[in-house]
């Protein structure tokens, strides 16, 4: 709700899609649950010092790792719809090329 929240700030994403392509992402178990129980994410080290989001570098909320990945999804589709255009582009420049 955004009536709980303060100090509210638009985030940058290409700066965000950058540190995303950068992070390290493992596939691991916690040593209480044992071998047999595995996730894949980030170490909480690795997300603190690339996005300092969170209060400690021990652990990662469940809400910063989604913000960040739709942010990065947003600026993903950003650069696709680019690519697109100059595709269309360059397709229309090879068309009239080819007509003379």
């Amino acid at each position: 709700d955004v009536n709980l929240k303060e100090n509210i700030v638009a985030v940058e994403g290409a700066s965000l899609l950058a540190k995303v392509l950068s992070l390290p992402i493992s596939q691991w178990n916690y040593k209480r649950e044992g071998a047999g129980v595995k996730h894949i994410g980030p170490m909480a080290q690795d997300f603190y010092n690339l996005f300092s989001l969170g209060d400690n570098d021990k652990s990662i909320s469940t809400i910063d790792p989604a913000g960040i990945a739709l942010a990065a999804i947003k600026e993903q589709q950003k650069l696709i719809n680019e690519l697109r255009q100059q595709n269309t582009d360059l397709k229309k420049r090879i068309d009239a090329l080819e007509k003379k």
